[in-house]
């Protein structure tokens, strides 16, 4: 019996059918993740003994990629990144460490979001949208 009949025939069937696949996706990704984690920890350990070119940084990230949440720590804040292999800044963070992409403007930035009114509030119209949504 082929997708198509199962979808045709049972809904029940059809969800439990992508439910199987979305953890088979999802045990992928752990498997590519825990292969580019063991990858960063080699890097890390070479770096600290010598000086990586970039680009050789760069050829290991691009036959390595991550998909999930990069737990970040800056200017005592504890905060996460999400990364689907196409953020630069959470990239570095995760193969360089916490001081890897502009650590300069990142602790800037923990800064700015912890002072109050810095940012000024959005427009009444935008206010009112995200409300609505909010409420729904």
């Amino acid at each position: 019996m082929g997708k198509d009949r199962v979808r045709k025939t049972s809904g029940i069937a059809v969800r439990e059918t992508a439910r199987i696949d979305d953890n088979k996706r999802l045990a992928g990704i752990a498997g590519r993740n825990s292969a580019t984690q063991d990858r960063i920890d080699s890097y890390r350990a070479d770096a600290a003994s010598r000086t990586v070119p970039r680009m050789e940084l760069e050829s290991l990230i691009r036959d390595t990629p991550w998909f999930g949440m990069v737990p970040c720590r800056a200017a005592g804040v504890d905060f996460v990144m999400l990364h689907a292999n196409d953020d630069i800044v959470a990239r570095d963070w995760l193969w360089i460490g916490a001081d890897g992409c502009e650590p300069d403007m990142v602790r800037r930035w923990v800064v700015w979001c912890r002072t109050p009114g810095l940012v000024p509030a959005p427009a009444e119209p935008v206010a009112e949208i995200v409300a609505e949504i909010a409420e729904q």
